[in-house]
């Protein structure tokens, strides 16, 4: 019984990536490189789990010829995983460099290739039984391969440590960034994107507990073990396809304005005032998700001008100048004895706020007291 659910969710996860890359592929990609990148990851995800099937259930037959193309889609993991997290948090995310990531993909791969080709097929069958014992009677071809095999698992070890370093870097600047070009980090499509992140931390984690603390045939071979994996892998890659397959870039909202206005010392002037007027008299800042890109569209300006203006006048973030003005519109009505019985979510969302636990964050931080503390004293 367990044998038997341990190979369903064996071919459940494959079905699930596979599903995930074809649906990314005929929905349309092209202008969504996010989108793009996490197909390429799915894609290697399907094709590492449907030899995973093959080898499992003993088709050595057709897993003969697949093996070195296994350990190479393996090695390619963490750098697609690497290369989607940039995609989702850096503007200009590709760049040629991005290729040396996958050398000692193609490394393992062409000297695994030529030497699992160099052995004859009895010799390929025998091999794959008994790779893991590293078997007396192997020729020295095969306890060659035995051993580039051996240092895949190090290699892996290796790029997991230092890819999740890295992503756990995107994580923590992810912060900042969102910062300066969002007014409310608790939007539903900025969690999403938090989401995402974690997933792709907790799934890398596990892929190296997986294949260098158990490994994979001892996990195959032990049905909780593998059951237990198997229900993670469906749970963790059935979740990045979907949160995935909605999310864009960080930077998707950003629009490009003609003949924007150029910063110098007189237009610098000219920008803050026309910045203020946008907060103090037409008070976008009621716009619950507003963005830099709302206001460099209204200022005639762009992201970079507008946060550098923000962060050196006011020295503060976008996030925190705009919910300035908010907790000041929040004051201003708290103030209000004719709205004495309106309740302090209504508040939030009359002063452009998303959530009242937004509000509460902001009111805090600027008046370093609550809301209804700052009511009460009225």
């Amino acid at each position: 019984m367990l044998g038997l659910l341990k190979e369903t969710l064996l071919y459940g996860v494959f079905f699930i990536c596979f599903y995930t890359f074809f649906s990314l592929w005929i929905g349309g990609f092209k202008d969504n490189k996010s989108k793009q990148a996490l197909s390429l990851y799915m894609l290697g995800a399907s094709i590492f789990f449907a030899i995973s099937i093959l080898k499992y259930q003993n088709y050595y037959e057709y897993y003969v010829y697949l093996e070195s193309l296994y350990m190479g889609i393996l090695l390619s993991a963490f750098p697609l995983l690497y290369i989607y997290v940039r995609s989702l948090l850096v503007k200009n995310w590709f760049h040629k460099k991005l290729l040396l990531h996958f050398i000692p993909v193609l490394f393992i791969l062409v000297l695994a290739s030529f030497l699992y080709f160099s052995l004859a097929y009895p010799e390929k069958i025998e091999f794959l039984r008994n790779s893991t014992n590293n078997h007396p009677d192997f020729s020295e071809t095969a306890k060659k391969l035995n051993f580039v095999f051996e240092l895949t698992t190090y290699i892996y070890l290796f790029q997991g440590i230092i890819y999740l370093g890295g992503i756990y870097r995107f994580y923590k600047k992810y912060k900042l960034k969102v910062r300066n070009l969002y007014s409310d980090d608790t939007v539903k499509e900025l969690k999403q994107l938090e989401i995402i992140i974690f997933l792709i931390l907790v799934i890398a984690a596990t892929f190296i507990f997986s294949v260098n603390i158990i490994g994979l045939n001892e996990i195959w071979n032990n049905d909780p073990i593998a059951i237990a994996i198997g229900v993670f892998n469906i749970f963790s890659l059935g979740s990045l396809g979907f949160l995935g397959s909605k999310q864009q870039n960080l930077y998707a909202g950003e629009t490009i304005i003609e003949n924007c206005i150029q910063l110098s010392n007189g237009s610098n002037n000219e920008l803050k005032t026309k910045l203020l007027a946008q907060f103090n008299e037409k008070k976008i800042f009621l716009k619950k998700d507003l963005t830099i890109w709302d206001v460099c569209r209204e200022t005639n300006s762009n992201r970079t001008y507008i946060s550098h203006l923000i962060n050196s006048e006011f020295a503060m973030n976008f996030s925190c100048f705009v919910n300035k003005f908010r907790v000041d519109e929040a004051k201003s009505l708290l103030k209000n004895p004719n709205l004495a019985g309106l309740s302090l979510q209504a508040i939030a969302y009359k002063s452009g706020f998303n959530s009242l636990a937004s509000f509460h964050r902001a009111f805090q931080r600027f008046e370093n007291t609550s809301p209804g503390i700052f009511r009460g004293k009225q």
